[in-house]
């Protein structure tokens, strides 16, 4: 009995280990394309949705297009995964020349390792940022990249991440709780 209880333990660390982000910041402009360098990172891929840009809108904030800038004008190789269709990662990607990967059906590994073999880098040296702990982060974790998680940028959601969400409260709690949960980094202004 105490075998099973150590061995399921053993797992549900495991488990909360593959969703832990590396780092968490409020929001991606918050995050300094200068430290993720000094610290050996050349790439990034992004997700999109409540990311870079609300769900659902066309726009992208004029303060993530001047951090995007920045990554690339420090050299960052730059790439986007994400669960939705091609024309709207497309309208973020291609002006940027970013390889993307579309209705990647995220945790799945092969939209990140689609992306990072374009990007021609190991996977040790890019990172992933997005804003949920079950795409974003357990595909980052599970091919042992680098993974930075944000806050989403708006409330307004899709219906399923919606209820994802509920789920992963409870897991942050969790992970709080253990400790395990990295602080979190960025401005406290607003």
């Amino acid at each position: 009995m105490l075998f099973e209880l150590l061995r399921k333990e053993k797992r549900r660390c495991s488990f909360y280990k593959l969703i832990t982000p590396n780092e968490r910041y409020r929001c991606v402009t918050d995050i300094c394309p200068q430290e993720l360098w000094q610290r050996g990172l050349r790439g990034l891929i992004l997700d999109l949705d409540n990311t870079l840009l609300p769900w659902d809108s066309e726009v992208v904030p004029e303060k993530v297009k001047i951090w995007l800038q920045q990554l690339q004008a420090q050299g960052f190789e730059l790439g986007m995964v994400s669960n939705n269709q091609r024309k709207r990662v497309a309208m973020v990607a291609k002006p940027l020349n970013a390889p993307y990967a579309c209705r990647a059906y995220k945790p799945s590994s092969k939209g990140f390792r689609s992306v990072a073999a374009a990007m021609r880098l190991p996977l040790a040296a890019i990172a992933v940022i997005g804003d949920q702990l079950f795409t974003d982060m357990l595909g980052g974790n599970r091919l042992g990249m680098h993974t930075i998680w944000v806050r989403p940028i708006a409330a307004r959601e899709f219906a399923g991440t919606k209820i994802t969400r509920c789920l992963e409260r409870f897991v942050l709690r969790r992970l709080a709780v253990r400790g395990m949960l990295p602080p979190e980094r960025g401005r406290t202004d607003d």
